[in-house]
């Protein structure tokens, strides 16, 4: 099953990068598995704590490659600004890059979440983190980055029906799995489509996680 998920995934991921060929830019998505960010409410929803420890395999569509990623740090507080959606401030979480196989990129940097939006459709909930990247080094196929910002959409699918705002005071509750893309300093318009793209992903991999 998840390697039929991974598949899809980098399928659905694969024909939205069509879709904008004329942007050359370079391109990482990140696969977070399950528990790697856990939400815990300090009061009754209104604000949260979120502990990050990812790690896993992250893949570049341009130019293509394969690579091992960490993501860890916070926890971050996140403070509701209006239902479902939240400010985030913390320390910079810590992100590590580095190519598998033959592919020879290397990177490593600073991630500050911006926001956390929770959004109910469809009967799913898209849960979306917008963060800032801090390049310290890149090389290789990643040298791109180097000397640039870079932003960081990830997309998280939490347990059926689970909303932050309604968690509770001191209740917790882990993400099921979620992805994540990260470009070398994107055109808002860039980010808006990919945004767009990944959290509509994120409502399929709830079904699809739920239906297994």
């Amino acid at each position: 099953m998840r390697k039929q998920l991974l598949g899809f995934v980098v399928l659905a991921l694969g024909l939205a990068f069509c879709s904008v060929t004329a942007h050359a830019q370079t391109t990482v998505d990140l696969f977070l598995g399950s528990g790697a960010i856990t939400f815990t409410t300090t009061v009754n929803g209104s604000t949260a704590a979120a502990a990050v420890s990812a790690s896993g395999s992250a893949l570049s569509l341009l130019p293509g490659g394969t690579y091992d990623y960490t993501l860890s740090g916070g926890p971050v507080t996140l403070t509701q600004t209006s239902p479902g959606n939240y400010s985030a401030s913390s320390t910079p979480l810590t992100l590590t890059l580095s190519g598998t196989g033959v592919t020879t990129g290397a990177l490593t940097g600073t991630v500050d979440l911006v926001s956390f939006q929770q959004m109910t459709t469809v009967g799913t909930f898209n849960n979306a983190f917008v963060a800032n990247v801090t390049v310290t080094s890149a090389t290789g196929s990643l040298g791109e980055f180097s000397g640039n910002p870079g932003s960081l959409l990830l997309t998280l699918v939490l347990p059926n029906n689970t909303q932050i705002d309604d968690l509770g005071n001191g209740n917790s509750t882990k993400i099921v799995g979620g992805v994540g893309f990260m470009g070398a300093s994107p055109e808002p318009a860039s980010m808006l489509l990919f945004g767009s793209g990944l959290l509509a992903l994120g409502g399929v991999l709830r079904r699809r996680l739920h239906a297994a």
